[in-house]
Order: structure tokens, then C-alpha cells, then sequence
């Protein structure tokens, strides 16, 4: 709107049988309609996204405990699965492949120690992630509360004082107006008094 308006002004400026007054009313038509820096659509707008960034990251939060648990039972199975190995291989005879199968046992106990670790450390990271995913559901459901609120009142509060700021340009442009009608008002009083005068 401001842009066209711009454009208009920039046309009509150039009509040489408008009073300067109706000029004058339009210029300041068109800086009263001029965007404010601070335009509280965008500062709306950009709260409400800074929000949903927090609502996607608190999210991903929650969505990890699960994973996790199914990382442990992964890990958890594979433990069982080297304990049943180790056991079966206690089935050779005595004798064969003594070395290779002292190898392969002590290969399958360091793989089922460190999945136990594995499963360990899971654990601990899963309760860890509980701890933290529930202390910031804790704060962030008030928080949320007070963003949401805040950013409503300062939008509205922007809204107002851009909407009083354009009413007063307006104004100003109509109090143009009125002089310069009142101006051709006088200027055609005089001519046809002028004319009268001369007939």
C-alpha cells in the first residue's frame, strides 16, 4: 500500500493545476502509511517461531528415552547371545583345537563384557535423560504460558501505537485539506469578486 501510494504521490506531484496544499495532504498521507521499524507482525511472528523451535527441541528430548531403551535391548541380546556361544563351546572334545578354542572363548567374553558395559552406560545415559527431559517439562509448560501471553500483549501493544501514529498522519493530511480548500475557497471569492468588480 505504501509503495503505491509512493508511486501516486510521485505522479501527482507533477500535475501543475493541483493546489500545492492537495500535494502537501497527500505527502503526508503517504509518510503516515510508511512501515515502522519495529513492525509487530514480524516481532510476533519471530516469537512464535522462537517458540516452535523450543516445542521441536523439547520434542526430540522426549523422543530419545525411547531410542534409547531400544539401544539397551539391542545391546541386552546381543549379551545373551555371546553367554549361549560361550556355553556351547564348552561342547568340544578335549583336545581338538585346544588354542583356537580358548581364542574364540576369550573373543566372546570381551564381546559380551562390552555389551554389558554397553548396556551399562545406556542405562545410565536413560536415566540421565529422565531426569532432564522431566525437569524441562517441569518449567517449560509455565514458561510457555508466559511467552505466549507476553508475545500477545506486545503485539497488541504494537498494533495500538502503529494505529495511533497512522490516525495522527491522518489527520494531519486532512487538516491539509481543509486549508487548502479553504485556500481555493478565499482564491474564488476574490476572483469572482474581481470579476464583478470589472463588468
Amino acid at each position: 500500500l505504501h509503495d503505491a501510494s509512493a508511486l501516486l504521490h510521485r505522479a501527482v506531484s507533477t500535475l501543475p493545476f493541483l493546489p500545492p496544499a492537495y500535494i502537501t495532504a497527500l505527502e503526508s498521507y503517504v509518510r503516515s502509511i510508511a512501515p515502522m521499524q519495529s513492525n509487530p507482525y514480524a516481532i510476533f511472528h519471530s516469537t512464535f517461531l522462537a517458540s516452535q523451535s523450543t516445542i521441536q527441541a523439547l520434542l526430540s528430548a522426549l523422543s530419545r528415552p525411547p531410542a534409547q531403551i531400544a539401544q539397551i535391548s539391542v545391546a541386552r541380546k546381543s549379551v545373551e547371545r555371546n553367554y549361549n556361544s560361550l556355553t556351547r563351546s564348552t561342547r568340544w572334545p578335549l583336545g581338538l583345537l585346544d588354542d583356537t578354542r580358548q581364542r574364540f572363548n576369550e573373543e566372546r567374553e570381551e564381546k559380551a563384557r562390552q555389551s554389558q558395559e554397553q548396556v551399562d552406560d545406556l542405562g545410565r545415559e536413560l536415566r540421565y535423560s529422565q531426569q532432564v527431559v522431566a525437569g524441562e517439562l517441569a518449567g517449560w509448560q509455565d514458561l510457555h504460558e508466559k511467552m505466549g501471553r507476553r508475545a500477545i500483549k506486545e503485539f497488541a501493544k504494537g498494533m495500538m501505537i502503529q494505529e495511533r501514529l497512522r490516525l495522527a498522519g491522518m489527520m494531519r493530511a486532512l487538516r491539509r485539506l481543509r486549508e487548502g480548500k479553504a485556500e481555493l475557497e478565499r482564491a474564488s471569492a476574490s476572483l469572482s469578486g474581481v470579476s464583478g468588480r470589472s463588468s
